[in-house]
């Protein structure tokens, strides 16, 4: 298995440190001050890529929850620090979470994570995070205790468990889950798949294939649009895809001026293609944005006629040609997403 250097945490942002009082043993250790920092490069199966942005999306949500299990600081700041890597052992693969206090006593532990296949979902990644700080609880607690009994080292707790192992703390988590997530979105842009502005539905059943509907409103009246996406690295993962919709732009009445002259003409009910490439990310647990950029294909020539019967003339395709459904697509969605 070839060797990767893990892209890891750097979530503890100045933002989140904002009138976060400096922790010491024995004072505010029911809520831990973590900072997540890069560790050494190990051998291992794991994608970088996804690791990282699990655990980023993961640790926030869990110090930005309404009853937050710690709270994510600079490393000057912080009371426990947290170190990431990941280990190969034939055919298992390993998270590990090394702990150290920062003030005296100086007190250590580990999370290793034993993952069942080389891959790591937001569920699995939660559960890390969950795990991580009630560690960094009991660490600052024994802390807390040492430094009542003046110590200046101790052991690493040794009171949660499992699987009935000493420490290091081994945390068992499942499978990436086989099912992904439905988001609900609202999407808007230049002549995106739902027009200007619509709603989106995503059904991201298998991690990496997605389907979506969409609809809204165009310069060529209502639209419809279903889709197909794919995602390369996986849905819990880079968060970039490739996508290809058909949308049906269904045509309404409108009024264009020749000659000095108004003419009533009926833009016809039209199909046309769009492959494009997007960004999806993950914000905390519900919320949900993408970005995507492409080009539609016009496939219907003849798709305008008049009221009045006359045939129509290159002066009236040239008055409703910046109206097709077609050209550059940019768009962006943001809204809800489910389990």
């Amino acid at each position: 298995m070839r060797a990767l250097s893990l892209v890891v945490l750097c979530v503890a942002g100045p933002a989140l440190a904002q009138d976060a009082p400096i922790p010491v043993a024995g004072k505010d250790a029911a809520v831990p001050h973590l900072s997540v920092r890069h560790a050494d490069p190990a051998t291992t199966g794991l994608n970088p890529f996804q690791l990282d942005a699990a655990l980023r999306s993961a640790f926030t949500e869990e110090a930005v929850a309404a009853e937050p299990a710690f709270v994510l600081v600079p490393e000057y700041d912080a009371d426990v620090t947290v170190a990431v890597r990941g280990e190969q052992q034939d055919e298992h693969f390993h998270v590990i979470f090394d702990l150290a206090t920062t003030q005296p006593p100086a007190l250590k532990d580990k999370v290793v994570v034993d993952l069942q296949r080389g891959e790591v979902g937001s569920q699995a990644a939660r559960a890390m995070a969950r795990t991580v700080a009630l560690r960094a609880r009991a660490l600052l607690e024994q802390a807390r205790v040492a430094a009542a009994e003046g110590a200046l080292a101790a052991k690493a707790p040794e009171d949660a468990r499992d699987d009935g192992l000493p420490s290091p703390f081994r945390l068992k988590v499942p499978p990436p889950r086989e099912w992904g997530r439905l988001d609900v979105t609202a999407t808007g842009g230049l002549n995106t798949p739902a027009g200007y502005v619509g709603g989106r539905i995503d059904i991201n059943p298998f991690g990496y294939v997605g389907l979506s509907f969409a609809a809204g409103y165009s310069s060529w009246g209502p639209r419809v649009s279903p889709g197909a996406r794919v995602y390369p690295f996986g849905l819990d993962l880079l968060g970039l895809y490739a996508e290809l919709d058909a949308y049906v732009s269904l045509g309404e009445g409108a009024t264009v001026s020749l000659a000095g002259q108004d003419v009533k003409v009926q833009l016809k009910s039209t199909l046309s293609i769009a492959p494009m490439v997007g960004y999806r990310q993950q914000l905390l647990k519900w919320l949900v944005a993408d970005v995507f950029l492409g080009w539609g294909f016009r496939l219907a020539s003849e798709n305008v006629a008049r009221d009045d019967g006359q045939p129509v003339d290159q002066a009236l395709l040239d008055k409703v040609e910046g109206r097709q459904p077609q050209g550059f697509i940019a768009g962006v969605s943001v809204g809800a997403s489910f389990f």
